[in-house]
């Protein structure tokens, strides 16, 4: 006995509270059919067969293509349908239900061991209890499918043309600017004056080492607000300065609903990067040389090292090269060993002796040739524009050979995305040379080094200990003797002196050659 021929005879009245009516709306579309619309139908639908008020499955804003996002009413629906909870289902029509040929394999399972009918308003009925029924219902769902992936090739087709001709995208607009026209109509990116020097002086201020919170307190301070009307944040900030925007850049990736689960949507900075039909805030240059220092010199989780040594300073117990963590509890600042409590020493004492080590070691040459001369000559700046000019000229042709067609879009895809892995890995090394170079300036431009390390904040003096010292120790201390920085820290700067054991030494030398007690002795028997 069929479904259809089941359900043709009486309703028994058991069916009251066991019809579903199943709508789905993937986004708001003018002109496209609503949730209420789809409602009405299949409750005229329910009434026209004779059957009660259906129980309402509704998903709003849910693709039924896109297998990575789950639509939580349908599985609801399935799982009631399993209970026994549901013995019949009403929807619009057969898109409307299911467009994967893999989901509905899942879903005759369900349907046709329990014999429950699908009833569509604008389309023919799910008759599953049939092999000609389940034959029609993948039939459809072939069908579905296979307009989807059509839309999908003409809406990345489309996308990537928007890209190539440096069109903004649509939606949320970059900090920094508002939407604007062209004179021949095309939509671009106008300036807003006041935000456009907020970030200017964020970049300046972030390339110096000043820290993402800082920005966003100067920002709040401006009373600046984020796309959603709320004070910044660090993270708010971060995402910000990364918008490709800010460097007249247009960012593009050939992603859509069907794109494989393993090749997920990266961020808008680590995408295929076009000239915009706008200027940009800031130049390319600094543009690349910021995203650099963001990603490369902060920790995913923030600015969360809020003392000088944490993670810096190591065990001299492990020896090892186990680093040493912070804690800050009311008897004050203490550093503890990473793995166990077998060695805790006061911070404030051990981090005031080494900014005093690190004070002592900037003024001298040698020391401070070996931290940046080394790694600013390193690079050859002039071999690296030419090599990423070549590559430029290589991911030119590419899209030039796809906008005329002499290669497919597959082929765009996967050489572009070589293309755009190589400028970026040039683009890191410049901007490398270049954070370099901007510490050395910042040093030596001041007279005194004592000037220069009182207007450092936390990060840029923990970045300066890194430029300075390759290691730092803490040596354990011997039970009844009592910590003493002189005795317990060791710091190896660039050259291979071991500070303060090198600077003992030194002192000891200089008093030695000062004192004619010492230099000048007089005859045993002479007055």
């Amino acid at each position: 006995m069929s479904a259809r021929e089941f359900w043709a005879g009486d309703r028994p009245a058991y069916l009251y509270g066991q019809v579903a009516g199943y709508a789905r709306v993937s986004m708001f579309i003018l002109g496209s059919v609503s949730a209420e619309a789809q409602m009405e139908e299949e409750s005229a639908e329910a009434k026209r067969r004779g059957l009660p008020e259906p129980v309402w499955y509704i998903d709003r804003d849910r693709s039924a293509s896109d297998e990575r996002k789950p639509r939580p009413e349908f599985d609801r629906l399935m799982a009631d349908i399993k209970a026994g909870k549901i013995l019949i289902v009403i929807a619009r029509s057969s898109d409307r239900f299911v467009r994967r040929p893999r989901e509905l394999e899942s879903v005759i399972d369900i349907l046709s061991a329990r014999n429950v009918p699908v009833f569509f308003t604008r389309d023919s009925d799910y008759d599953l209890s049939t092999a000609g029924g389940r034959e029609t219902a993948r039939i459809k769902a072939a069908i579905a499918r296979g307009e989807v992936e059509r839309m999908s090739e003409r809406m990345k087709s489309s996308s990537a043309q928007r890209a190539r001709q440096g069109v903004p995208r649509k939606g949320h607009k970059a900090f920094g600017y508002t939407f604007g026209n062209k004179a021949d109509g095309t939509l671009t990116y106008v300036k807003v004056a006041k935000q456009a020097e907020a970030i200017r002086w964020a970049c300046d201020y972030l390339m110096k080492g000043g820290t993402l919170a800082g920005v966003a307190r100067e920002w709040n301070t401006r009373t600046l607000r984020n796309g959603r009307g709320n004070e910044w944040d660090w993270l708010g900030v971060k995402q910000a300065m990364l918008n490709p925007a800010l460097g007249g850049f247009r960012y593009y990736q050939p992603v859509s609903i069907l794109t494989p689960e393993g090749r997920k949507r990266k961020a808008p900075w680590q995408c295929e990067l076009l000239p915009g039909n706008w200027t940009g805030i800031l130049t390319e240059t600094e543009y690349r040389a910021l995203r650099t220092v963001l990603t490369s010199t902060r920790s995913q989780a923030g600015n969360n090292k809020r003392h000088l040594g944490a993670a810096i300073y190591r065990c001299g117990v492990h020896n090892d090269g186990t680093t040493m963590k912070s804690n800050r509890r009311t008897t004050g600042l203490s550093y503890i060993c990473r793995e166990s409590s077998h060695l805790q020493i006061p911070g404030d004492k051990v981090d005031e002796f080494v900014r005093e080590m690190l004070r002592r070691a900037l003024t001298d040459r040698k020391v401070f040739d070996a931290a940046f001369g080394a790694s600013a000559v390193a690079v050859d700046v002039e071999a690296l524009n030419e090599q990423r000019k070549a590559v430029q000229k290589r991911l030119d042709d590419l899209i030039d050979s796809h906008d005329e067609g002499r290669i497919p879009i597959s082929v765009f895809e996967r050489s572009s995305t070589r293309l755009s892995r190589e400028l970026e890995d040039i683009d890191n090394k410049l901007a490398d040379v270049k954070e370099v170079t901007q510490r050395i300036v910042r040093l030596t431009s001041f007279e005194e080094i004592d000037e220069a390390l009182s207007d450092l904040d936390l990060t840029q003096e923990r970045q300066l200990l890194n430029d300075v010292f390759t290691e730092i120790w803490i040596l354990p201390v011997g039970k009844g003797y009592v910590f003493d920085p002189m005795d317990h820290v060791r710091l190896t700067d660039r050259t291979g002196r071991v500070w303060p054991t090198w600077l003992k030494e030194w002192e000891q030398a200089r008093s030695f050659t000062r004192n004619p007690a010492l230099t000048k002795r007089e005859p045993h028997g002479m007055n």
